[in-house]
């Protein structure tokens, strides 16, 4: 939710229930998670085999399958329903504060290379990347959406995008239309 930071400052907050993780951890999460499922669905295929003295045809191998990955998937979504926190992201003239989980981190524009903020599926999430490469990454799309809710987190207010614009001059278009996807740049070949 983007609200107003009032108290004598200009600027925006937004509240997010968020899990910290990079998309380089996602990506492994998966893959891991894929090699796991696999392996687990082909020893039950076998111990079926086994014990049936029969093979599965195709629909008994996509049920066993489809039972490992909903199995997965559940515990994958505790999981991160688990570690989710409360995080305030505070947007103004003098930087972006991210303040949540007992840590606060105060990162002024200088050091800021490229902000992504995905509104809508799992993929939600808020992004900064600074100068050096470090980023810090909030995941508020999968099993922390509100399922009353279109989108993980609020549409941006006009405000909020024309203070990005100030500080990140470079919006970076998506690839693939993609509507809840906003990248904003120092410079176009920072995307790298």
């Amino acid at each position: 939710m983007w609200e107003l930071i009032g108290q004598g400052r200009d600027g925006y907050r937004l509240t997010i229930r968020a899990t910290r993780v990079s998309m380089r951890q996602l990506v492994a999460i998966i893959v891991g998670c894929v090699a796991v499922g696999g392996s687990a669905a082909t020893a039950a295929l076998i111990a079926i085999s086994l014990e049936t003295d029969s093979i599965l045809g195709r629909s008994g191998v996509v049920a066993v399958a489809g039972g490992v990955a909903v199995v997965i998937v559940l515990a994958l979504m505790w999981i991160f329903a688990w570690r989710r926190k409360r995080y305030v992201i505070e947007w103004d003239d003098g930087g972006i504060r991210i303040m949540g989980a007992g840590v606060e981190r105060a990162l002024p524009w200088a050091s800021i290379a490229r902000v992504l903020i995905r509104l809508d599926t799992d993929y939600a999430r808020v992004e900064v990347r600074g100068t050096g490469g470090e980023s810090v990454t909030l995941l508020a799309g999968f099993g922390s959406q509100d399922v009353k809710k279109a989108h993980a987190i609020d549409p941006i207010p006009g405000e909020v995008a024309d203070l990005l614009h100030r500080h990140l001059p470079v919006e970076q278009p998506s690839r693939r239309d993609a509507l809840g996807l906003h990248v904003f740049l120092r410079k176009l070949h920072a995307a790298a």
